[in-house]
């Protein structure tokens, strides 16, 4: 027997409390369209970093009802609902689920169309902001819930299962892909057409499925600006949301170049680009430059707002005077 040495505790062997299998609906939110274009530059990632965070922090603050958070997953969030028992769910809660995925894809379009007309530059993070999707994988069955530490995690074949269906036959970028197993627990509004497919999901098998398309996902950036009216804000929001971005960029990216914050793990994406960001000497001469920096960049943004809005309206009077 080992002896103990003076002075020395015993270690204390946390008691975790075993798995508890339990019927969930399983949810990704995932958002699509950044990873395939951005470039591998410190500004890039600076950007992308702020843009990601706010469209996640828009995802998590538009879950439907009863959601527990699993996991963020770099530019996914990862959700589910513990199921009452085994059997379909009354018809007013699936309605009341599909209405509340239906409505966190406008909430994020919104946002997606606020970002990209007040952002911040011209790197490729900021150009790109119009190009982000949202889509949804929703999968039902079971899984071991297990407290890791101070988190919880979820374990099984169907955990597995709506991981691997990201990787489908879907043509589109904005969709809700349902399995058969989910399709009681779902009801999307009718306004959504729908279609039957069936994945193949690589270790599992096939998987039949049903593929519900919001209004307007065929419709390119243009299309999606003008259905949410952004242009018609009053002056004054349009200018709040671009000081608002400007300042939060320009924070974030201070931040990071200080190494106080961390970059986001993005799919597809080197691991090693999150430290090519921290530069101290850049940081301090961001921070004693701020005093002026700063205010040029929110009086600049605001000309630019300024242009843009006079221009629309220019656009809109000749428009409605053309109307007989």
């Amino acid at each position: 027997m080992r002896p103990e040495l003076p002075g020395r505790q015993p270690a204390v062997v946390q008691q975790q409390s075993p798995p508890v299998v339990e019927d969930l609906v399983l949810f990704l939110a995932d958002i699509s369209g950044y990873t395939s274009f951005m470039k591998w530059n410190v500004e890039t990632l600076v950007h992308s970093q702020a843009v990601i965070t706010i469209l996640l922090e828009t995802i998590l603050d538009r879950l439907p009802a009863g959601s527990e958070v699993s996991k963020l997953e770099g530019d996914a969030v990862f959700f589910y609902v513990r199921k009452r028992d085994p059997g379909p769910p009354p018809r007013e809660e699936a309605l009341a689920t599909g209405r509340a995925l239906a409505s966190l894809w406008e909430t994020f379009n919104r946002k997606v169309v606020e970002l990209s007309r007040s952002r911040y530059c011209e790197c490729d993070a900021c150009r790109g902001i119009e190009n982000l999707r949202v889509k949804f994988i929703v999968h039902a069955g079971k899984a071991a819930i297990h407290p890791v530490r101070h988190f919880v995690e979820l374990a099984g074949l169907d955990v597995i299962v709506v991981h691997r269906l990201l990787k489908n036959s879907v043509g589109t970028r904005e969709y809700a892909l349902v399995t058969d197993g989910a399709a009681a627990d779902v009801e999307f509004p009718p306004e959504w057409a729908s279609c039957t497919s069936r994945e193949e999901c690589e270790g599992i098998g096939s998987v039949a499925a049903r593929v519900y398309t919001p209004p307007g996902a065929a419709g390119g950036a243009a299309e999606v600006d003008s259905r949410l009216g952004y242009d018609r804000h009053p002056l004054a929001t349009k200018v709040w949301h671009k000081a608002r971005w400007t300042w939060r960029v320009f924070t974030a990216e201070l931040l990071l170049r200080c190494g106080f914050s961390r970059r986001p793990a993005y799919r597809n994406v080197p691991p090693a680009e999150a430290t090519a960001a921290v530069d101290p000497v850049l940081a301090v001469v961001m921070l004693v430059a701020a005093p002026i920096t700063l205010p040029v960049l929110l009086v600049q943004n605001t000309l630019t707002v300024l242009q843009e809005h006079r221009d629309w309206a220019r656009s809109a009077s000749r428009g409605s005077s053309a109307q007989p």
